[in-house]
């Protein structure tokens, strides 16, 4: 019975973080048809932005380390959640059942439920004497608990995500060139020449 409940563990939970994983989440989103039938759901999709550099600069396991803090407080600060859980790699969802029958308010509920979501991942984390301020890009989607299926609303919370992330570039190419016209009509722009040595005079040959 015990190596029984392992392997169920295993199935249905991620093994870095121990939060529920995909397999657990298709799950629970197609059991909603099951039950309140009228009312809405929300749910919550988050990715990490930049993360693959954290990976790339420091190591797969400080990686590891900042997904388990963020798994944790998630589960923490978004206990009033259903679900919480790793999608996986750098994704993570939450997953509130039964919000409301209102659409209007269905949605709201999903906001409020997003926002909370990337609030709780915005909060620096200090880890090996380093501060990291992690950044996240969060979809939300809401779903009739009636017409649930678990790949149409994992689909359309993704799309909610990219197209987050779409706009928070392009909200940064605003400000961008918004600092460069500035800067320009302050006369803050300036040359910084680097020079060019020849090694085997000494001289200066450009720069």
């Amino acid at each position: 019975m015990v190596f029984k409940n392992q392997l169920k563990h295993l199935a249905y939970n991620d093994s870095l973080t121990s939060l529920p994983n995909r397999n657990r989440i298709y799950d629970v989103l197609n059991e909603a048809n099951q039950q309140n039938r009228n009312l809405y759901s929300a749910v919550a999709l988050a990715d990490l932005d930049q993360f693959k550099r954290i990976n790339d600069t420091l190591g797969h396991t400080i990686g590891d380390q900042l997904l388990s803090i963020i798994a944790l407080r998630l589960k923490e600060d978004l206990g009033f959640s259903d679900l919480t859980a790793r999608l996986g790699a750098d994704e993570f969802m939450c997953i509130e059942h039964n919000v409301s029958p209102d659409l209007y308010s269905a949605r709201k509920s999903a906001e409020v439920l997003g926002e909370k979501m990337r609030i709780s991942i915005n909060k620096p984390i200090s880890l090996n004497l380093q501060s990291f301020s992690l950044k996240a890009s969060v979809g939300v989607t809401i779903y009739k608990n009636e017409h649930a299926n678990a790949d149409e609303i994992l689909q359309a919370a993704d799309t909610a995500m990219y197209e987050s992330k779409m706009a928070t570039k392009a909200q940064a190419q605003i400000q961008l060139e918004h600092d460069v016209n500035n800067a320009i009509i302050h006369n803050e722009f300036y040359f910084l020449l680097q020079p060019i040595v020849d090694a085997t005079t000494g001289s200066l040959r450009s720069a």
